[in-house]
């Protein structure tokens, strides 16, 4: 994948892949294979709770920044990098 360098990064986009192809996979058999009645309950409680939890929380993970957030996050990282190092507690810790 060009562009991922970082092995975590990585790790996380094929995670994700594999979490929403595994939620389309869930959604494709419950469409298509007749269920009984029983599991045709369960089924209608579990895709809205897939798409809406699962699958939209990794949208939101990748998709959701904001120009204004990157920038706070920047502005962030410039101020921690400019302060000194805080010196540990004096006397005796807990």
């Amino acid at each position: 994948m060009a562009g991922i360098e970082d092995p975590l990064d990585k790790k996380l986009v094929f995670l994700a892949f594999y979490v929403i192809s595994a939620i389309f996979a869930y959604i494709g058999m419950v469409t298509f294979i007749p269920l009984p009645e029983t599991g045709q309950k369960y089924a209608d409680m579990a895709v809205p709770f897939l798409l809406g939890s699962g699958f939209g929380a990794l949208v939101g993970f990748y998709f959701a920044g904001s120009p204004s957030s990157k920038a706070k996050d920047e502005a962030i990282r410039r101020i921690v990098d400019v302060l000194p190092p805080t010196p540990p507690p004096k006397g005796d810790s807990l």
